[in-house]
């Protein structure tokens, strides 16, 4: 948060306070104790009301505490006042994708891709909601999106996979998942999901 030293007397006394319980907040939010986070950022919240840094990471706390209802409110509140913030879309598509709201999910993860073309989780969390909502077409082509900014992620492939999967594309599927393999040899749900699809290739 902005601390603003030119306040008069008891305003700037009250910035000075938020700052302090803004910085516990932020340091507990780094280590996941959230329910500390939220008592630090509900304090600084109680000097300075509408500080916007606070309550987005408010949000996050909430989010991550599985207040989602909560969470929900403060981003909604945010994105009236700031509209063309990525973040907060991406944000309320998380909540919606973590509460199985897929198709209110797609809306503002497609919201968060309108403002920033190149947020990775963005298209990650996209083809997820997809993928739920057994749109295996569109998920394969955010997850393709995906692996375009993240090449080297071999979760981007493995996800790629189980869509082709569910289009009975077995052998592009088996392709990433060793593309998987090849990129993080210890990869536990490539290497069980390859020797799935070899099992059900070698199958009379």
């Amino acid at each position: 948060m902005s601390f603003n030293p030119k306040l008069p007397g008891e305003e700037e006394d009250a910035y000075q306070k938020a700052e302090i319980y803004f910085e516990r907040g932020s340091r507990y939010l780094s280590l996941k104790k959230y329910k500390d986070a939220i008592e630090n950022y509900l304090k600084a919240l109680e000097y300075v009301p509408n500080d916007y840094e606070t309550r987005f990471n408010l949000a996050v706390a909430y989010f991550h505490s599985g207040k989602f209802t909560e969470s929900l409110e403060i981003l909604k509140k945010l994105l009236e006042e700031n509209p063309e913030d990525p973040d907060l879309y991406f944000n309320i598509g998380s909540i919606y994708l973590e509460t199985n709201k897929f198709k209110e999910a797609v809306e503002y993860f497609e919201k968060t891709i309108d403002k920033d073309n190149l947020y990775l989780d963005a298209f990650v969390n996209l083809g997820n909601a997809l993928f739920y909502l057994k749109e295996y077409k569109g998920a394969i082509e955010n997850y393709t999106k995906a692996i375009e900014l993240d090449p080297a992620n071999p979760d981007n492939y493995i996800n790629r996979a189980m869509a082709y999967y569910h289009l009975k594309d077995k052998a592009t599927a088996l392709a990433d998942l060793e593309k998987a393999i090849s990129l993080d040899p210890t990869n536990k749900k490539a290497k069980l999901w390859i020797d799935k699809i070899e099992n059900e290739f070698n199958d009379p």
